[in-house]
């Protein structure tokens, strides 16, 4: 089926092919597309795409999103009650209890409940001490700015290729990008003398791994739409890993000896595997940038305060000098 009526030459050779091979040869020799239905074929023109215009004029805002990507065993986020809801402000809030700590090597904390402790800490700097701690990791903190209304992308990561074949059989290499991949799309919105943003998140977390079938990518993702103020931040979390490892057990020294020392090392040690469930967690920071008119004008106001404050730093030095 032709619904544009097609009446030019082929010119195609055609000979001894299968028909749909022959057929596949035809339309991309035009430039053409065919879908396939149960009773027909159907010819169609691919439409071009058109490019949007830029409409970028000097009133043109623009929204700079902080991103920090952070890691960290769910289970000890979880015993220490950390509530990611309460970091509009850039702080979050803590439900633990006093605690002593006991002498140690400086890797284990030993604690004693009192009464109950609820406190407000800057997300930064718990971050860091969870870091320090080797409680998470602090993947990385990237930054973006972005013109209301338009999409940016950050991805800590890296792309894979993979060998496939196109319809006509040839062989080809697609590309697929894995890692974190943060897409946001901040649109500014004005009510009542009010800006806020109008922000939409999509986060993935993804990985390729190699299965019976072939590559497999391994996909999380989370898709939310929010209202942010200027200045203030969001927390998306819930993408989780596992990962597997292998810890050597069993009585020291004896246990890591040679395989050839008796056997001692079967008999006095064993391998466990050991999952640890961790947690993505991605906080975002939404800040409305100035316009270019906004900063020109600015950067002609500054030399006029100067002058102004040079002028008053200069009467009241006349000021307290005695005149003749």
């Amino acid at each position: 089926m032709d619904p544009a009526h097609h009446t030019e030459p082929i010119e195609v050779e055609v000979f001894n092919l299968h028909w749909r091979r022959a057929l596949e040869r035809i339309v991309r020799a035009k430039g053409l597309e065919y879908r396939e239905y149960p009773n027909y074929i159907e010819i169609v023109t691919p439409k071009e795409e058109e490019a949007p215009p830029l409409e970028a004029t000097l009133d043109t805002k623009e929204v700079n999103i902080s991103a920090v990507f952070f890691e960290g065993e769910r289970r000890i986020l979880r015993e220490l009650g950390v509530n990611w809801q309460a970091i509009s402000t850039g702080k979050t809030k803590i439900e633990a209890s006093l605690a002593t700590v006991s002498p140690g090597d400086g890797q284990q904390l030993s604690i004693v409940a009192s009464r109950p402790l609820s406190a407000t800490l800057n997300v930064l700097a718990l971050l860091k001490t969870f870091e320090a701690r080797n409680w998470g990791e602090i993947i990385a903190s990237p930054q973006i700015t972005v013109i209301s209304g338009q999409e940016g992308r950050i991805q800590v990561g890296q792309d894979i290729f993979v060998t496939t074949r196109d319809f006509a059989g040839n062989v080809i290499q697609q590309t697929f990008p894995t890692g974190i991949i943060l897409t946001v799309e901040p649109k500014i919105i004005s009510q009542e003398d009010v800006n806020f943003i109008y922000l939409k998140i999509s986060a993935e977390r993804s990985s390729a791994g190699i299965s019976a079938v072939g590559t497999t990518i391994n996909r999380t993702q989370a898709v939310t739409y929010t209202l942010l103020r200027d200045g203030e931040q969001t927390v998306i979390g819930g993408l989780y890993t596992n990962d597997e490892s292998v810890v050597r057990r069993g009585i020291p020294i004896l246990k890591d000896l040679p395989w050839w020392v008796f056997g001692l090392r079967f008999l006095a040690g064993y391998n466990q595997k050991v999952i640890t469930k961790k947690e993505l967690v991605i906080f975002l920071k939404a800040e409305i940038v100035p316009s270019i008119r906004e900063r020109l004008k600015q950067a002609l106001r500054k030399p006029g305060e100067q002058i102004e404050k040079k002028r008053e730093e200069f009467r009241k030095f006349k000021e307290q000098v005695p005149g003749p």
